[in-house]
């Protein structure tokens, strides 16, 4: 659906290389979680 409004696709919550390959082949073009970095303290 956002491709036909000609928007970005963004999925949250990717913790996995093989959820990121399939968002990837599902035409996704934004993607963050876990996999990318985790939660860091504040004081860090």
């Amino acid at each position: 659906m956002a491709k036909k409004l000609g928007i970005p696709a963004l999925s949250k919550g990717v913790e996995t290389n093989e959820q990121l390959n399939f968002l990837k082949s599902a035409g996704c073009d934004l993607a963050q979680g876990f996999y990318f970095g985790r939660p860091e303290p504040i004081k860090e």
